[in-house]
């Protein structure tokens, strides 16, 4: 290791150089001309911003990318103990026998000739022992961004380490194997080995498993001077984390990818619903890849909607709007059958194209069963003196006992969350529609439906919050049930309170004139207000950040508001003010598309289920969707930092939310035109009322049937799944014949060796010519 920095300190010459005139730039500014910057400048950024420039120039120039950023708290660097004794004794306002006191206290309490590490040094030290590639920033507040990147052979051994599967050339899914990386196939977009999620995955695996060998490494707090004891084997970056050394770990930006995407995807607005699916795939990974996929299919299928509906707008002028109302409805509730059927044949495609298989996650939890079942004697199922068959009743009654006992906590929590949601939201539905009524002019009542939206709003978010709270509090056997049973709940709430209104206002007050331009409002409305603040809402955040760095940095309010060019002083800092792309509830688990699957779910429920009232909701909601696609992609490529990649395989329960929908639309549609007949309110058995009863079970017999009619897989995908599980198959019995020949020779072998024929050393030599002879002759 020090040999590696003595080759490192002549490339980092003009590193140590920038970093002392930017210190000078900040002495000037007062605040900056601090021990602490010029700690962080000549001692630790010249160390290891040197260690990573020479690893990158001597083993892959050019050719490493930076993906991961870790932010460290108060680089004190301890490359030699006395110095840095020393130095932090003086920036604590100590006197130099107190800090030889110090020493020699600390000294005494370490074992004989045991060395200490500085903890952040010591970081870089493990990393690049590991074979990554380390680029030390200091940040301008004092804080250390190291940029860790890997070669290309570094990810691919851990990627055999990980057991990582990927497509061969023949196509059968294999282990990956370094050796024999040309039989696998290149991505589809940019040709290389590994997707970013694949990359990611492996240099984040790399990163954790980097830590102490062979004995206890003693790290000293630079400040307090509290020695940390880093057992053996133990992670050195969740160690550090743990005790507030690492701030964060978060992905890093591309800027020749991203450039790229920007120019391809959010300022291509001349495509129309046209996205760049394989390089969003290569950049984001599969979920972020399968979300946009999926917006950009259900905006293209919205035109036929939009289509439809404009035309009976304007025929609705000369005819009766009952009439033109029944065939919109008819057309709507077939059309959203059809629109998943066909998404489900599309996500099939793109996981064949991605070459993506994920199984449902079992990771089994606990069960309050697992602890009835256990005896004062023992665990049952290491007891021989029960009978078998009493053992397997206890057993089926338990987990029969656990199910409903979990379904019925279920179904208790949900009816909870939609009574407080009723009590909650009904008074104030009531509120709204009066001073909607009592306000004179129109600019008025929109003025007050922008803060209807806004209020709206901000009660979902604090419902999911909530529903975040009461679904941890449950026992779920997988993670994915925990997934899907939150996704449920905050849709619920959000369900309840959008949809409210628009149903106290067709059922009870019967005034679809006020339905119809209620929609209409909340529609257009919402749409712009979500996309002003889902752009302006994270430059909002990052120009804080902002601020608050330059008044730390010591610029006044008059010069900050002057517009003062402070520019952070390298790109991984400008990412770090960015804030995260995570979903509004709060739940780290859950990215932001969890809020563009909520907002579209909630969008796709106005379109159906009140289509008979207003046949211009898919016009709206197409021009909207058009500008969404490219205001997304433009916030998540320029407001956001990037994204954790994860891997997923279809849209998940949203899926379910989507076709419970579709059946709500037969129904609802159904029971207003059944109110529009029935403008009397005498619910008399009208042959029109009848009719639109059958109607009703007519419609959902359709949705049957048009859900077995339309296949989940195209004809294409199923023929090459076939040759798929031929060449399994195919490959499976060669395996069987080669395992059997090799047998077969060692057992004529063992017979020629027992009864000394002299032929047996020619057998012995055809057997070591063999190429399955090794693998065998192993087992």
């Amino acid at each position: 290791m020090e040999a590696t920095r003595q080759m490192a300190g002549a490339g980092g010459d003009r590193g140590g150089r920038a970093e002392k005139s930017g210190s000078a730039d900040g002495e000037g500014k007062g605040g900056m001309g601090s021990w602490l910057s010029s700690s962080i400048s000549s001692t630790f950024a010249g160390v290891g911003e040197n260690i990573g420039l020479e690893k990158r120039s001597a083993a892959v120039p050019d050719l490493v990318e930076f993906d991961i950023a870790i932010v460290c708290t108060s680089p004190l660097s301890c490359k030699e103990g006395e110095k840095s004794n020393g130095a932090a004794a003086i920036a604590e306002g100590q006197t130099k026998s107190e800090t030889e006191g110090k020493e020699e206290e600390m000294d005494k309490s370490l074992p004989a000739g045991k060395k200490m590490y500085d903890p952040l040094e010591y970081l870089v030290d493990r990393l690049v022992a590991a074979g990554l590639v380390v680029d030390t920033v200091p940040s301008t507040q004092g804080e250390l961004f190291l940029k860790i990147g890997a070669p290309l052979e570094m990810i691919g051994r851990m990627a055999e380490k990980l057991m990582l599967k990927k497509l061969t050339r023949i196509g059968l899914q294999a282990v990956f194997d370094w050796e024999h990386r040309d039989a696998y196939v290149r991505q589809p977009h940019n040709k290389e080995l590994f997707s970013r999620t694949e990359r990611y995955q492996c240099l984040e695996a790399i990163l954790y498993s980097a830590g102490s060998e062979g004995q206890d490494v003693f790290l000293v707090h630079p400040k307090t001077r509290a020695s940390m004891i880093l057992s053996p084997g133990r992670s050195v970056v969740s160690f550090l984390k743990a005790r507030g050394f690492i701030k964060d770990v978060f992905p890093l930006h591309s800027q020749k990818a991203r450039r790229e995407l920007l120019r391809k995807w959010p300022l291509s607005f001349w495509k129309f619903t046209s996205q760049p699916y394989d390089m969003i795939f290569n950049y984001f990974g599969p979920k972020v890849a399968i979300y946009y996929a999926f917006l950009g299919m259900y905006t293209k299928w919205l035109m036929f909607p939009a289509i439809l509906g404009l035309t009976l707008q304007v025929v609705s002028r000369w005819s009766a709007s009952v009439m033109i109302s029944t065939i919109f409805s008819l057309f709507i509730v077939i059309w959203a059958v059809v629109f998943l059927q066909f998404w489900k044949r599309r996500n099939n495609e793109l996981l064949a194209k991605w070459d993506l298989k994920l199984e449902e996650d079992e990771l089994h939890r606990p069960w309050e069963s697992d602890m009835s079942l256990d005896t004062g004697e023992g665990s049952i199922y290491c007891s021989y003196q029960e009978d078998l068959r009493e053992l397997e009743k206890r057993l089926k009654k338990a987990l029969w006992e656990d199910e409903w006992r979990a379904r019925l906590n279920e179904a208790k929590n949900n009816l909870i969350t939609i009574f407080g949601v009723m009590c909650v939201h009904m008074p104030w539905e009531l509120l709204s529609l009066y001073i909607d009524s009592i306000l004179p002019y129109k600019f008025l009542k929109l003025g007050w439906t922008l803060c209807y939206i806004g209020i709206i709003r901000q009660l979902t978010t604090i419902g999911g919050r909530a529903a975040v709270v009461v679904n941890k509090s449950i026992s779920h056997p997988t993670k994915e049930a925990e997934a899907d049973s939150l996704v449920f709940k905050v849709f619920l709430i959000h369900f309840m309170q959008n949809y409210i209104g628009l149903f106290f206002y067709a059922l009870y007050w019967r005034n679809f004139g006020l339905l119809r331009n209620e929609i209409q409002t909340r529609l257009i409305l919402s749409q712009l207000v979500e996309n002003v603040l889902e752009v302006v809402l994270p430059y909002v955040e990052y120009r804080f950040k902002k601020y608050q760095k330059m008044r730390k940095l010591g610029y006044s309010k008059k010069e900050i508001m002057k517009d003062v060019k402070w520019k952070a002083r390298q790109r991984v800092e400008k990412e770090y003010m960015m804030p995260r792309f995570m979903a509004a509830i709060g739940d780290s688990e859950f990215d932001g598309t969890f809020d563009e699957f909520l907002e579209l779910a909630v969008q796709f429920g106005t379109v159906t289920m009140f289509a008979s009232s207003f046949p211009l909701v898919g016009v709206l909601t197409f021009l909207g969707n058009l500008v969404e696609i490219r205001s997304d992609s433009f916030k998540l490529l320029q407001m956001y930092r990037r994204p954790v990649p994860h891997a997923v395989a279809s849209i998940g329960s949203w899926l379910t939310i989507f076709q419970y929908l579709g059946v709500m639309s037969i129904i609802s549609n159904c029971i207003l035109l059944m109110l529009m007949y029935d403008s009397q309110r005498d619910w008399s058995i009208d042959p029109v009322i009848l009719a639109i009863v059958l109607l009703e079970h007519g419609l959902l017999l359709v949705r049957f049937l048009l859900t077995w009619f339309v296949p989940e897989e195209p004809a294409w995908l199923r023929v090459w799944h076939m040759k798929h599980r031929r060449a399994q198959q195919l490959y499976a019995t060669n395996i069987v014949r080669d395992w059997h020949k090799a047998a077969v020779k060692l057992e004529t072998m063992s017979d020629i060796r027992d009864q000394r024929i002299p032929g047996a050393q020619v057998l012995e030599d055809e057997y070591a010519d063999d190429p399955c002879s090794s693998s065998s002759k192993d087992e």
